[in-house]
């Protein structure tokens, strides 16, 4: 900005102020006016002013843009008040301040300019924004304010900020744009409504949730979290941006003190619930809150979703807190899943899915190879290999998306977590996912409360109750059996989810000490990593693979081998391992599954629509790449897929019952009956409930028979079946199944949940407890601090490790599994296991609980370590000792059959790792 006299000729640059020479403008009218007094340089200014000068307006200003920066010009400080000021600002004034007097009339004012080298008060600073272009202060909140509500247009602002002198102030601004994915240009665009639009929008661009309301940005009651959170990163107002700006909001007000938020990470889907003044489930990736709520809704799928994975990992680096990722990029849960199915045979789809995180987690050996949609490739490596690798987390990124649905602006923030996991997961394998789900939460929550050291000294994920025993936790309270004074209550869970069944048994009573409500103590577990709704539904589609394989051949139609399966004489190009099968097979696989899920779910008329004489289903040759398919006609038949559930769930069923037997007998049970909780999506299975009744049905006959006392059979009660929460028993038709003189134990065995279901009616639908969101609210009543349920976990050994799970033994008769070194030989402890008379000897190990009793379980059944030994160990009077040092890890020496433990001076053949 330039003064000017009536030849139109520069007298002086104010934005200057000091010219080359070092003098100020009243220095330069001095020299000018050099023999004049005081008094008559102002008369003479008087005289000359209206017919010698003026202010010119530079061409980057608007008329108001000019007006506004001459009543910057005008703008002081108080020193008294630590106020700001406007005085009077037409050009006279400014000239006749500037030129004349260049002091101001109240000796505590200061102009602004003067206060550059000194110390400006904190309390004025923080109230305004201000940046330093050569000498001036410039208010960038100030023009920003006045550019949004239209006083200052873009292209002018865009002028004036490539002045040299505002390099700074663009810099600043080109920063703010830039974190929004604008750039300089974007100015001419954005108005205040697109402002208000990127604001109220944020959270439905970041993870699909419905749009804030209009009004959190005006109502000085509420106010938004990220207003604030821009306030922070650029000294802005903490409250509002202006008389006509938007009200932010401290994240801080919204910390929920002394709540509890619990996760079941499951298999196939996943559930949160939160704990405040209530207790209730969240709904994740439904981000419609108008929507009508679904029972679905509350089980999320465990499946993230690919789209343009290095756009969001970088956005997702990029930010401390709430990064300003895009659902489009990446996304999760119900969409992630219905984004895969909507198109199963598509190929990019196929990469682009990741639906086995839990698998992933479990599994040391597993890779896997992701490509979104854009075609990106990357690698995951094992989960225990991330850290050194400096892989992607998968884990991480799922559980930031469940901590934005969980912390937001409607339902506030939450600083303790608590997780359950499966009975068998090993120490190691929860201290990761831990760790995982930490890194993840904590990205969900605002820059500012990461920052604040008090507020994050409450943060904690931890771990909670097992999955079924968080499962009994809630299933004791629903069924009214929680005990009084000293009773005890035993129980048994049989937890049939979409991966895996867990079992779990053990006490609950109430402790002595009165120190909690209750007190359940866990003394045995197991399960079947292999037995599941998803496992299950895989063998459902080999057998129909198998049962067609003439039209599978002709057409070289690749698939998968399932777990538990046998393959094909024949089919050895066509039928893959997991780790070498091709897209095709794993896609026929997918499609074949999904063709046969009305069957295994039950879904009504879905026998009637396969007991057609053939199926039509478009599947994929290994002859093309191009992912076209093929229509193939299947034949179905549904008696044999019934009798391979049956014959799979039956072995499970018997494994948890022989358990039961076995680590009730080992307790010497006092109390009965044993209550047998029936948990997990999987368990709805009429099959299933068919074949649990029948197998208790006959373990209650054979104890009446080898009793010699020949008890009362209407006054026995050896077990309670409970069914799933959230449904009943159809007691009439399981009654049919069987003979009239089994009616009697029939009715003291099942339990009619009439009256429950009745009862639950009222209960809102995110309060309700079924057999898959049970867990959850058990895991919240056995948090930390609420002297409620504590669990005493006899699973856990001396070392702080889950007991060694595998059966480790040889090939006995028959081709038949023989144990040899059984689950109860605790850790550190050698036994011996085989004779050490050549270099080699086969280790054969397994989970399944057929183990427990001689040839019951085929050799097939199990896998095998092939172990090698020195020649200088190979000795026919030697054996071989195995010792047990960690969840899948064992040693093993050759020594003499007198070996008692000492190993000095042998050969340790370590860190053997099985499973």
């Amino acid at each position: 900005m330039s003064i000017k006299n009536n030849r139109d000729k520069d007298v002086f640059q104010i934005t200057n102020i000091r010219d080359g020479l070092g003098r100020t403008v009243k220095n330069y009218f001095e020299e000018i006016c050099p023999f004049a007094s005081v008094q008559d340089r102002s008369n003479l200014f008087d005289k000359l002013y209206y017919r010698y000068f003026y202010i010119c307006q530079p061409i980057a200003l608007s008329d108001e843009e000019f007006i506004e920066f001459k009543r910057l010009m005008m703008t002081v400080y108080d020193q008294e008040s630590n106020m700001l000021y406007t005085l009077d600002h037409t050009d006279a004034d400014i000239i006749e301040t500037y030129l004349i007097d260049y002091k101001l009339n109240n000796s505590d004012y200061r102009f602004i300019d003067t206060l550059l080298n000194d110390n400006i008060p904190k309390s004025w600073y923080q109230e305004e924004i201000l940046i330093n272009s050569n000498i001036f202060m410039v208010n960038l909140k100030l023009i920003g304010e006045l550019w949004i509500n239209g006083n200052i247009s873009g292209n002018s602002l865009i002028e004036l900020l490539n002045q040299p002198e505002f390099d700074a102030v663009k810099f600043d601004v080109i920063e703010i744009l830039n974190k929004y994915g604008l750039n300089i240009n974007d100015l001419i665009d954005i108005s205040r409504e697109s402002i208000e639009n990127i604001y109220l929008n944020i959270d439905k661009n970041r993870a699909n949730m419905q749009g804030a309301n209009q009004t959190v940005l005006y109502d000085p009651n509420r106010g938004h979290w990220e207003v604030f959170e821009d306030s922070i990163e650029h000294f802005f107002e903490e409250t509002i941006t202006g008389d006509n700006g938007f009200y932010a909001r401290n994240p801080l007000l919204d910390v929920k003190d002394g709540a509890v938020c619990a996760i079941d990470f499951g298999t196939k889907s996943t559930v949160v619930a939160i704990r405040d003044q209530e207790e209730r489930l969240v709904r994740i990736g439904t981000g419609d809150y108008y929507s009508e709520v679904r029972a679905t809704d509350y089980e999320n799928p465990t499946t993230i979703y690919f789209d343009d994975f290095l756009n969001f990992i970088n956005v997702y680096e990029a930010r401390v807190g709430r990064p300003f990722t895009l659902w489009k990029d990446l996304k999760i849960s119900h969409e992630a899943e219905q984004r895969f199915y909507n198109d199963i045979t598509n190929e990019d789809n196929f990469y682009a899915t990741f639906n086995e995180l839990k698998q992933w987690a479990n599994d040391p050996l597993r890779y896997q190879i992701i490509r979104d949609r854009k075609g990106k490739e990357f690698k995951l490596v094992p989960y225990e290999k991330l850290v050194s690798d400096n892989n992607f987390d998968p884990i991480e990124l799922y559980a930031y998306y469940l901590g934005l649905y969980i912390n937001n602006m409607n339902n506030g923030i939450y600083l303790n977590y608590v997780l359950s996991f499966p009975v068998n997961y090993g120490k190691e394998v929860q201290d990761r996912l831990l760790n995982s789900f930490t890194k993840g939460l904590k990205k969900s929550l605002p820059s500012s409360i990461l920052s604040n050291d008090e507020v994050m000294g409450d943060f904690e994920v931890y771990a909670g109750a097992s999955e079924p025993a968080a499962y009994a936790i809630t299933a004791l309270e629903e069924y009214s059996l929680e005990p009084s004074n000293k009773d005890e209550v035993a129980y048994g869970v049989f937890d049939f989810g979409g991966g895996t069944t867990d079992y779990d048994f053990g006490i609950e009573r109430k402790p002595s000490d009165g120190k909690r409500k209750f007190e359940l103590t866990q003394f045995g577990k197991g399960g079947d990593p292999y037995l599941g709704g998803e496992n299950l539904l895989q063998l459902m589609a080999y057998k129909v693979y198998c049962e067609n394989k003439l039209e599978m051949l002709k057409n070289r139609i690749p698939i998968v081998l399932p777990q538990k399966a046998s393959r094909i004489p024949g089919f050895e190009v066509l039928v893959m391992d997991h780790d070498i099968a091709t897209k095709e097979a794993y896609s026929n696989m997918r499609v074949l599954m999904h063709l046969l899920r009305p069957i295994w779910e039950e879904a009504k008329g879905a026998e009637e629509e396969f007991n057609e004489e053939s199926k039509v289903v478009r599947l994929f040759s290994s002859d093309t790449s191009d992912m076209k398919g093929i229509d193939i006609t299947l034949i179905i038949n549904i008696d044999d897929l019934k009798s391979l559930l049956k014959e799979h769930i039956s072995i499970g069923v018997q494994n948890f019952i022989n358990q039961m037997h076995a680590v009730f007998k080992k307790k010497d049970l006092k109390t009965y009956p044993i209550h047998i909780f029936l948990a997990g999506n999987s368990c709805k299975s009429t099959i299933l409930q068919e074949i649990f009744i029948d197998s208790l049905v006959k373990s209650i006959k054979e104890f009446i028979t080898t009793h010699d006392e020949h008890p009362d059979v209407e006054e026995l009660e050896l077990y309670k079946l409970y069914p799933p929460l959230g449904i009943q028993f159809d007691i009439s038709s399981i009654k049919k199944l069987f003979h009239d003189d089994d009616l009697t134990i029939l009715n003291q065995l099942l339990v009619d949940s009439t009256n429950l279901e009745e009862s639950d009616r009222d209960i809102p639908s995110d309060q309700k407890r079924t057999g898959k969101t049970g867990v959850v609210f058990g895991l919240l009543r056995s948090r930390k601090g609420g002297k409620d349920v504590r669990i005493i976990n006899e699973n856990m050994t001396d070392i702080n490790e889950i007991k060694f799970p595998f059966y480790l033994g040889v090939e006995g008769d028959n081709r038949m599994f023989k144990t040899v070194i059984s689950i109860d030989v605790p850790y550190n402890t050698w036994a011996p296991f085989d004779w050490a008379d050549e270099k080699k000897f086969e280790l054969y190990y397994t989970v399944d609980n057929r183990a427990l009793y001689d040839n019951t379980l085929p050799i097939s059944e199990t896998s095998l370590k092939v172990c090698k030994i020195d020649k200088a160990d190979i000795n026919e009077d030697h054996k071989i000792f195995i010792r047990k040092v960690g969840v899948n890890i064992i040693e093993y020496v050759v020594a003499d059959i007198d070996f008692n433990g000492d190993t000095t001076n042998l050969h340790v053949y370590s860190n053997v790792i099985i499973g």
